[in-house]
């Protein structure tokens, strides 16, 4: 079972995931029921960050307290969707996709890295990529589709 947010700001992604159930997250975006290996039930929640809404969380620390705060009240598995094109610009700092143009940032490229290094080896965050809200919507299936089988 897939459940999404009430957040108006995902109004998107319940769209784009029509057969997701809307329930009230308290930590995430989205949460997976699945199984785990041992067959025993398995809870992934997911987050859906834009591109200035993760770089507003490297700066504040937001992300990192609700990923504790998720692992503290017993989420199995946790989950980033960055829904963005971003690269390194030629000054060594982060920039992003909007529209047709990018976005330069003064944050530069490697503490981008760091940070996403840290949430994968330090957190246990699975870090994933997406173009946009179709994608992410894929993606979240597919992430389903593995929780529920027994063979992960």
């Amino acid at each position: 079972m897939i459940y999404i947010t009430s957040a108006a700001n995902d109004n998107d992604l319940r769209k784009a995931l029509s057969e997701a159930v809307e329930a009230p997250i308290a930590f995430g975006d989205v949460l997976i029921e699945g199984v785990s290996e041992t067959g025993s039930k398995v809870w992934a929640v997911g987050e859906r960050k834009r591109s200035v809404d993760l770089l507003k969380c490297i700066s504040d620390g937001r992300l990192l307290k609700q990923v504790r705060d998720a692992y503290g009240v017993g989420w199995d598995r946790y989950f980033l969707v960055i829904e963005s094109i971003m690269r390194r610009n030629q000054e060594g700092n982060v920039e992003y996709r909007t529209g047709p143009h990018w976005a330069a940032t003064t944050m530069p490229w490697s503490r981008f890295q760091a940070y996403l290094n840290a949430l994968h080896y330090q957190m246990g965050v699975y870090v994933l990529w997406s173009t946009s809200v179709r994608n992410t919507a894929e993606t979240i299936r597919g992430l389903h589709t593995f929780f529920s089988s027994v063979d992960h």
